[in-house]
């Protein structure tokens, strides 16, 4: 079987999962980064703190042995998948 990963880069952490193609979850992970308000009315993230939290969390499930690397066939990034959890 071959699985996807979808990756949501939301306000306050980075959530991964694995899907088959069932759209069953085999698979989350998570990393929390913080949110700065600099000024009133001002909400700033460091956008290194997505990409490092994607990193970690996509090595986390693939270092998992859940599935075989080579059987992860796509991915997909957004900011509102919140309703595949």
């Amino acid at each position: 079987m071959k699985y996807v990963l979808g990756v949501d880069l939301g306000t306050s952490a980075v959530k991964v999962i694995l899907v088959n193609q069932l759209g069953e979850i085999k698979a989350e992970a998570t990393r929390e980064y913080p949110l700065s308000h600099p000024a009133p009315g001002y909400s700033e993230q460091n956008a290194l703190d997505w990409v490092t939290g994607s990193i970690e969390s996509i090595k986390e499930i693939v270092d998992s042995g859940v599935v075989a690397a080579d059987d992860i066939e796509g991915m997909s990034f957004s900011d509102k998948c919140t309703d595949l959890y």
